[in-house]
């Protein structure tokens, strides 16, 4: 069962990851015009 919980745990982590990561390439130009590309 805790086999289980690990793998969940994981495929959560990741896919907050994934999210991030495209919310970030889609925010792209808006975020360098507030001048917070020094965040990457």
């Amino acid at each position: 069962m805790r086999f289980y919980l690990i793998i969940f745990s994981i495929s959560c982590e990741l896919f907050a990851i994934c999210m991030y990561m495209a919310v970030c390439q889609n925010n792209a130009y808006r975020w360098e015009n507030y001048g917070i590309t020094k965040y990457y």
